[in-house]
């Protein structure tokens, strides 16, 4: 299986454009690519002891001092209180991961590194009729035909699988899109539901996706 980009689509027209949010702002990339331009002068460029190898040194002392300042005075995900955890803020993710909405985090989320996936992620292979899936390496495949899908496709696909004959919530699909794209529109699920129901045609799939209307989707088998 090929990945595609999240606006490239085989045979599809110019890609679309989105919405952005800036998260780091300009302070925080500049700290960022102060040191490490001063820690490239430092260890490859310049011989230590001499005078711009001092001169990057206290630019790099100046640097911390701005970066700490800012940590308490700047933007909203640049200060430190954004970077740590709290109790409330542990239990609200750990709620929303258990529950299957966890919230869209921009910045530092709490507890996503950690508690990602869930023990069903550890299943190798989703397997439902003819339709397969790797889960580790998110391939996908109809009787031995690769599937082309972009990842928020395949997101929403591994869903539908580990729910196989059961309807996959509206919440959970957007969840699942919202990892590609920093705008959820009305009509992101219908218009990824529509490209992966014509995909799984094309490759014979004997599955169909059911919309179960003001619920969610429901992954079934079409044999007799």
């Amino acid at each position: 299986m090929k990945y595609l980009s999240e606006d490239q689509e085989e045979g599809a027209g110019p890609p679309l454009t989105r919405n952005q949010i800036v998260v780091w702002d300009p302070v925080v990339r500049s700290f960022h690519w102060t040191i490490v331009t001063c820690c490239v002068l430092n260890l490859f460029i310049l011989d230590e002891g001499k005078y711009w190898h001092r001169v990057t040194g206290y630019v790099v002392f100046l640097a911390l001092i701005v970066r700490l300042f800012w940590g308490f005075c700047g933007s909203r995900h640049a200060r430190f209180a954004d970077f740590f955890p709290t109790p409330a803020k542990l239990a609200a993710q750990l709620k929303g991961i258990l529950s299957g909405a966890e919230p869209r985090y921009i910045g530092h989320s709490p507890v996503r590194a950690l508690m990602r996936r869930s023990p069903v992620s550890a299943m190798p292979v989703l397997e439902y009729s003819n339709l397969k899936m790797d889960v580790a390496s998110r391939t996908a495949a109809c009787s031995g035909l690769s599937l082309a899908l972009t990842n928020s496709e395949a997101s929403v696909l591994e869903l539908l699988l580990r729910s196989a004959g059961t309807v996959v919530a509206n919440q959970k699909l957007e969840h699942a899109l919202s990892d590609f794209s920093a705008e959820r529109s009305k009509n992101a699920i219908e218009l990824t539901i529509s490209r992966l129901r014509k995909k799984l045609t094309a490759k014979g799939a004997t599955v169909a996706i059911e919309p179960i209307r003001g619920v969610g989707y429901l992954l079934r088998g079409t044999r007799p």
